[in-house]
Parts: C-alpha cells; structure tokens; sequence
C-alpha cells in the first residue's frame, strides 16, 4: 500500500493530517497537539483518489476544494456544505484570509497557464489577478 500525507497546522489549536491511499482520503485533525486524532470524512463528491485542497481559517472553519467545486466546514470537517462550482479548474494551494471566511486566494495551473485568483465573496465568485513576470526584454 503506497500512502501520501500532508500535515498542517491548525491555527492555536492543533495539527492535521491529511493522508491518502489509491483508495481513500483521510483527514485526521488533532486538537491537543497530536495526542488524540479524529477521523473525518472528505466531502461528499470528492473523488477518493484525489487530494482536496484544504484551507484552515481556525480549528473549525474549513474550506475544501476538489476540481471547480468548493465546500465549506464549521464543525472540523464533521460535515461539509457545497457552495459553488465556480472554482477556476487547477487550483492548489487555497489559503484563506478573513477571519469571516469571504476572503481567499488561490494558486491555479493549467494547461495554459498558471496564476493567482481572488475571491471577495466566500467562494462564489473568483477573480484572476495579474501577477508579476521575470521577462526582462
């Protein structure tokens, strides 16, 4: 069994660990620094094979997203709601930064490019930013 992991720091409260097999997503926060872990599930739709991309405003507010869709958690990843399918494809690298989960930005690939994106409006819309080149000529 091949396992991939990813762990993350949970702000003021704890660590989690997000794993996965060919076969399943895991993501196991813990909220007294790695003593105790809890299973929760991913998303309903997230395809098994495929990390989500998370987000952690605080211990309970989560975002995750997987292809254009996006989901939102306020109870640790217990249980998720859908919020768009807006997402521009490729995105990595979610980081939130209002305290009130409206504002975020995003790291894209694509196969014509990568860049930044902004949202203003908690997911429901997202904006390309124009990001700096090293071209020199």
């Amino acid at each position: 069994m091949t396992w991939g992991f990813r762990g993350r720091r949970l702000p003021d409260v704890g660590v989690v660990a997000v794993m996965n097999d060919k076969e399943a997503n895991y993501t196991l926060p813990s909220f007294d620094w790695g003593a105790t872990w809890t299973y929760t599930a991913p998303p309903s739709g997230v395809v098994s094979q495929i990390y989500p991309s998370f987000a952690y405003v605080d211990a309970f507010h989560w975002w995750a997203v997987e292809g254009t869709a996006l989901y939102k958690s306020s109870d640790a990843g217990l249980s998720w709601k859908h919020i768009s399918d807006s997402v521009p494809d490729g995105m990595s690298f979610l980081r939130v930064f209002d305290s009130r989960a409206a504002v975020a930005w995003a790291q894209f690939s694509q196969m014509s490019g990568s860049g930044l994106v902004l949202t203003t409006d908690g997911g429901l819309h997202w904006t390309s930013l124009k990001v700096p080149t090293t071209d020199t000529a």
